[in-house]
């Protein structure tokens, strides 16, 4: 993942004819790449999922670069920073006050997998 932190950089896609179709264009501050940390692909795939679109510079660009590992450490970091906030909100309600955050994570944890599945119907 990237972030461009000054320039300009134009999103384009190639179709089959090899015309060029420009999809956006991204300035300072915006990010692109991400789909990229979705589509984690095996050496041996790595013909079957050639990316679909390009990023060009369209001017002299700095930018970021967001290594894998380190989006998913801040997403992980969120993620547990938000569970142990939600565990202090029920243990101030007087059903789970007795509850330990060890016995609350779990409750928690199941809760947004559940919030998940419901969302993919």
């Amino acid at each position: 993942m990237y972030i461009i932190l000054k320039g300009t950089v134009s999103l384009e896609l190639t179709t089959t004819t090899k015309d060029r179709i420009i999809l956006a264009s991204l300035h300072d501050g915006n990010h692109f790449g991400e789909l990229g940390l979705y589509n984690k692909v095996e050496k041996e795939d790595v013909a079957s999922h050639l990316r679909k679109t390009s990023c060009v510079c369209i001017e002299n660009c700095q930018l970021i670069l967001l290594p894998i590992i380190a989006v998913e450490a801040l997403f992980s970091e969120a993620s547990t920073r938000k569970m142990k906030e939600d565990v202090e909100v029920l243990q101030k309600t007087i059903f789970f006050r007795d509850f330990s955050s060890k016995e609350l994570l779990p409750v928690i944890g199941n809760s947004r997998k559940l919030k998940l599945n419901l969302g993919e119907y």
